[in-house]
């Protein structure tokens, strides 16, 4: 196990710890708007007959709550001559189409898209980006890559 583990160690190239994603401290206010609209939803569908909605707004605006209140973890994120690992999730560069180095208020992102369903990851960059970015340049296409409609609804809503 031991020796696996240096091998791996050798493997990574440039390495740095980043927090799981961005985290926004939500006010009582945040938690408040997301009961009444959510319980406004559950109530029309009640009205109209339709108990399933109902129950699927109650879980969705139950989750949403949890994962608003809840702070993310830092992960590890590695890159190395085989692909990029993410956590404990490894991508190898034949998975990935594309990266983005993106310079975002105070912070740098890492966007990578995939040729899987997860089209777009982004990271937070605490590495020398310059030195990353010609590293990744070799490997794979640099593009600008669009932060998705996901994303920026997650935002809008305070996620």
């Amino acid at each position: 196990m031991d020796k696996q583990k240096s091998v791996k160690e050798k493997q990574k190239i440039f390495s740095w710890k980043a927090p799981e994603y961005e985290f926004r401290e939500k006010s009582a206010d945040w938690f408040w708007i997301v009961a009444i609209i959510s319980s406004a939803l559950i109530v029309a569908s009640i009205v109209f007959d339709n108990f399933l909605f109902a129950v699927i707004i109650f879980i969705a605006a139950f989750s949403l709550m949890l994962y608003g209140a809840r702070k993310p973890k830092e992960i590890e994120i590695s890159i190395g001559e085989k692909g990029i690992t993410i956590d404990d999730r490894f991508y190898d560069f034949s998975e990935l189409k594309s990266f983005w180095i993106e310079k975002a208020e105070e912070k740098t992102k890492l966007l990578l898209k995939t040729r899987s369903l997860v089209s777009v990851i982004d990271v937070e960059l605490r590495e020398d980006e310059e030195k990353i970015r010609d590293f990744l340049r070799v490997r794979l296409k640099e593009e600008e890559i669009e932060e998705p409609l996901s994303f920026t609804l997650a935002r809008l809503i305070g996620l």
